[in-house]
């Protein structure tokens, strides 16, 4: 049976009074969603347990300042966004190596077909390569509406922007992100061709 989720306006209390397992507590419940956001954002990368510990520690840097006008997650979300664009401007803007051994074992699963494993790894690494061309504030809109499935007014207060700037930014995200796969996909099937022809 499922626990019952804890009571987060409680444990805020608790925080704020300097308890330190309340914190604890608080960082476990929402761990999970931390790191899908930061996977999400950033993609395979050496530092992510890194980036997890800095969301955790402005997470408690911050808490004291939460005034409760806003629902927690999307103010939790917008510490996560913040801590993910640090990091992707500081990347170096090279292309990164894709470290497919990141790649969660339910998405690399070894089936019957093992061609068939092969196509999932390539397109795993096409939507990565898609996603990391995206200039930082258009992928991170993108990553939120598309893989975290929230509404573009809850994104425009998680980024702080107008709800214009976050369509505007989800469109040519879009636009962008989607180009990219269909040049991936015509490459990938010239390459194909191109083998199949030096038999």
């Amino acid at each position: 049976m499922k626990a019952a989720p804890p009571d987060i306006d409680a444990l805020i209390g608790r925080c704020r009074n300097g308890e330190q397992t309340a914190f604890a507590e608080l960082f476990r419940h929402f761990r999970s969603d931390i790191r899908r956001i930061l996977v999400s954002a950033v993609g395979p990368d050496p530092e992510l347990d890194d980036l997890v510990q800095t969301a955790a520690l402005e997470m408690f840097r911050s808490l004291p300042r939460f005034e409760g006008r806003s629902k927690f997650t999307s103010w939790l979300y917008r510490l996560t966004v913040n801590v993910a664009l640090h990091h992707l401007r500081q990347r170096t803007r090279r292309a990164l190596m894709l470290d497919l051994t990141a790649i969660p074992e339910r998405e690399t699963a070894i089936t019957d077909n093992p061609e068939a494993a092969l196509i999932r790894k390539g397109e795993l690494q096409a939507v990565r390569e898609a996603l990391d061309a995206l200039a930082p504030k258009k992928r991170i809109v993108f990553v939120l509406h598309e893989v975290e499935g929230l509404l573009p007014e809850e994104i425009a207060e998680i980024v702080g922007a107008s709800q214009l700037t976050v369509k505007s930014r989800l469109f040519y995200a879009r636009k962008e992100f989607f180009k990219r796969l269909r040049q991936r996909a015509m490459l990938d099937e010239a390459k194909t061709v191109a083998s199949g022809s030096g038999k």
